[in-house]
């Protein structure tokens, strides 16, 4: 597990070339050889500085941290996005009312006409610490949940009962 002087000089012209767009590269999983090289080469910043000339890099230790590095990002930019466009409480009204209509249309279409909107009267709030278990691996649950605020991670244990993220959940995921 290595990397050539020709491979560091094309993540370093990468770099380069996503730097003006705001693009980021995620580097996950490199050994320490690679990451010397990189640093070397300066694709990486030196071990000492966190910021390096506004780098257009993230390095993470494995790919499960970068994957949920990434999707915090997506998450947070589709919040600022929200905010922005939901200004007017006008829109933020309108908003609710079709997200609402629209998980109705979502049980009407299963279980028939105006059963959905009216499926709403028979559920109940449930409120979740952070780090509290909604349900385990290999437990039945009859439960159907809707996130509504919050960050909700699942994970699974592998066979070496090693926890596995599997992904994150944002409001209005379906549980």
């Amino acid at each position: 597990k290595n990397i050539d002087h020709s491979s560091c000089l094309t993540f370093k012209d990468l770099k380069q070339i996503a730097k003006p767009s705001l693009i980021v590269l995620v580097f996950t999983g490199m050994n320490a050889k690679v990451l010397s090289k990189m640093r070397a080469h300066g694709v990486l910043p030196p071990e000492d500085k966190l910021d390096f000339d506004g780098a257009a890099v993230v390095v993470h230790s494995d790919l499960d941290h970068g994957a949920e590095w990434v999707e915090d990002q997506l998450l947070s930019r589709a919040a600022e996005i929200r905010s922005q466009w939901l200004v007017f409480d006008s829109f933020r009204k309108a908003h609710s009312e079709a997200i609402i209509k629209a998980s109705c249309e979502a049980f009407e279409a299963v279980i028939g006409s105006d059963v959905g909107s009216n499926l709403w009267k028979y559920a109940s709030l449930r409120t979740l610490d952070k780090g509290q278990i909604l349900c385990r691996q290999g437990s039945i649950n009859s439960t159907l949940y809707v996130l509504q605020e919050g960050v909700l991670t699942s994970f699974v244990m592998d066979s070496n009962n090693k926890r596995v993220r599997l992904h994150k959940m944002t409001r209005g995921a379906f549980i």
